[in-house]
């Protein structure tokens, strides 16, 4: 069984890509987060989680999602993990859930997708995109080769110090700087809700017709991405950024 958390869609074309050559059948936790859910699954097939890196480790929300749920069944488990560069401590926080969830970690395979953090970061061009999604495939095929074979996948940890920083920072992070109070929707908003639906965290409501955010989010950039008037923006980081939506994953052409 493959289970993926997504924001901009990454992690969920990563997933289906598995989940198509697997064979599986992919599974969004984002359904279960939003509703406050724990997952409890069973799969007869080696467990493939994928997931987005945030601040050098794998998503937070995703790694909670996953100590609260029940997998039954295979013991086998692989880590997919979509990112812009590297996956800096995500295999040490993969091991650990591993370990505690009482799963036999396989490893973690790095999937470079473009960029969707807008706030701080510039959109990749439109053309790298392709291009990172054409060699995300190739990786996926890999990827699935190693578990078809019964294989650990090789990928290295981060030492001490870089996985005690990364730790360091997230909490800061978490705590300091994912308020909501950036976030603000122009005259190009409809009020079509669709902000509202998509926020796994559910920080977002409609008031008169505009979204309004409340507290502290995970800056999955959803709701800005995700806008098809491309009306919301954080501050004045993204005004005149190009937006990113991962294209929906479609099937290859087969040998």
């Amino acid at each position: 069984m493959v289970i993926y958390f997504t924001g901009t869609g990454n992690s969920k074309y990563a997933a289906e890509a598995i989940a198509d050559r697997m064979r599986d059948k992919a599974v969004c936790a984002n359904d279960y987060i939003k509703k406050k859910k724990k997952g409890k699954f069973e799969s007869q097939f080696p467990w493939v989680f994928v997931f987005p890196v945030y601040l050098s480790s794998m998503a937070k929300i995703f790694a909670d999602f996953i100590r609260q749920s029940e997998f039954t069944g295979e013991k086998k488990a692989y880590f997919a993990a979509t990112c812009a560069s590297e996956m800096g401590s995500a295999p040490n926080i993969c091991r650990q859930l591993c370990e505690e969830k009482g799963l036999e970690y396989m490893g973690t395979q790095k999937l470079i997708m473009p960029q969707n953090y807008i706030v701080y970061f510039p959109m990749t061009d439109p053309l790298e995109c392709n291009m990172r999604l054409y060699r995300t495939n190739a990786d996926v095929e890999a990827l699935c080769s190693v578990i078809f074979l019964d294989k650990k996948i090789k990928a290295k940890e981060a030492d001490k110090t870089e996985y005690n920083v990364t730790m360091f920072v997230e909490k800061l992070y978490y705590k300091f700087f994912t308020s909501t109070r950036g976030f603000h929707a122009n005259d190009s908003c409809t009020g079509c809700g669709l902000c509202v639906r998509g926020c796994p965290v559910n920080k977002i409501t409609l008031k008169d017709g505009k979204p309004s955010w409340k507290g502290n989010c995970i800056h999955c950039m959803a709701c800005i991405n995700r806008c098809p008037k491309e009306a919301i923006n954080y501050g004045k980081r993204t005004v005149g950024k190009r937006r990113y939506v991962c294209k929906t994953y479609q099937q290859l052409p087969r040998d």
